[in-house]
C-alpha cells in the first residue's frame, strides 16, 4: 500500500469546501501534522480540537 504525500498548494487547508468539520482558522492557516496513531498521520484542526478523538 502506498502512502500519501503530504503537500500543500495553498496557505490553508486543502479540504476547504469539501470538510463537513470545516472552521474558520482552516482557511487562515495550515492545519498541524498530527499522529493520532502509530505511523497514521493528519492535517486537521477539527482533530487538533478535540485531542486525537475519531472524526
Amino acid at each position: 500500500m502506498g502512502e500519501a504525500a503530504y503537500v500543500y498548494e495553498q496557505e490553508a487547508c486543502n479540504l476547504i469546501g469539501r470538510c463537513p468539520h470545516e472552521m474558520t482558522i482552516c482557511s487562515q492557516s495550515r492545519p498541524p501534522l498530527i499522529e493520532v496513531e502509530k505511523g497514521h498521520f493528519v492535517a486537521c484542526f477539527y482533530i487538533n480540537k478535540n485531542e486525537g478523538s475519531n472524526v
